[in-house]
């Protein structure tokens, strides 16, 4: 989907969970420069919160005033000058969010290569967790409209709405093989493009094609992902990325059209 004339590829994230490193934070200057070296001068952090699993108390016991917990994760952040590539290290994964996206290749290339050092640093023992996600908006040009672009099966009623104006159309489908799970999200609906609540809540740069968008548009969300325990080895995650690449590539050729894929290349 990269390097063509009008690609619809807003932010890309790809992740690799690994068995948690608690002294993490004793390797972070070291990281840091080498970060700094290559192209990521920019370091802050910042704290994730998630919500923990909760354990169920005895029967006499006094309720607790936080029936369920949450958990707080420390992540280090490493950015380009222009906050359009940033990596995100934590205890137990390292994330590479993107926002000037080229192609595969190179955005693979470059995650690995960093991924590469901080297993040299850290040497986790075990990757748990692979995944990737693309996001990608649907902008109709002059004379086009949202269904030129995408099938009628995720279009829900938004072409065709009762009464009073359309709000949104959503459609969700989730499907797996063998190991891989992928989920592909379309949303239709009019202003601002509509960013999901993980992505928002992220500091990084976005296209001012996208940014300053106002009109009818849809975005694609699509997310593949293998959770299994092996041996951290990089050829091993280069290739489960390629093959997840491959799930994403198959379910976003899915609901576009071929109207679609000429006006974008």
């Amino acid at each position: 989907m990269g390097k063509w004339k009008n690609a619809p590829v807003v932010y890309v994230i790809v992740q690799v969970r690994f068995s948690p490193i608690l002294s993490l934070q004793t390797y972070v200057s070291e990281i840091q420069e080498h970060f700094r070296r290559n192209g990521f001068p920019a370091f802050s952090q910042r704290f994730n919160f998630q919500l923990g699993l909760s354990v169920l108390p005895p029967a006499n016991a006094e309720p607790a005033a936080s029936p369920i917990p949450v958990e707080r994760t420390l992540g280090y952040v490493f950015s380009n000058r222009d906050s359009s590539q940033t990596f995100v290290l934590e205890q137990n994964g390292l994330t590479f969010h993107v926002t000037d996206y080229e192609d595969f290749r190179w955005f693979l290339d470059l995650f690995l290569k960093q991924l590469g050092h901080i297993n040299e640093v850290v040497k986790p023992d075990l990757s748990e967790r692979i995944g990737l996600r693309y996001f990608d908006a649907v902008l109709p040009r002059e004379g086009a409209r949202i269904q030129d672009y995408l099938i009628p099966q995720v279009l829900g009623l938004s072409q065709e709405p009762p009464e009073g104006s359309l709000q949104h159309a959503f459609s969700e489908t989730m499907f797996r093989n063998g190991d891989t799970s992928t989920v592909s999200r379309v949303l239709v609906r009019e202003g601002q493009i509509a960013f999901p609540p993980d992505l928002v809540s992220f500091p990084i740069s976005i296209n001012p094609r996208f940014a300053s968008h106002v009109g009818p548009h849809a975005t694609i969300d699509t997310d593949s992902s293998q959770q299994i325990r092996s041996e951290m080895d990089l050829s091993k995650v280069r290739s489960t990325l390629e093959g997840l690449h491959k799930s994403v590539d198959q379910a976003f050729h899915t609901v576009v059209t071929d109207f679609a894929l000429s006006d974008w290349k």
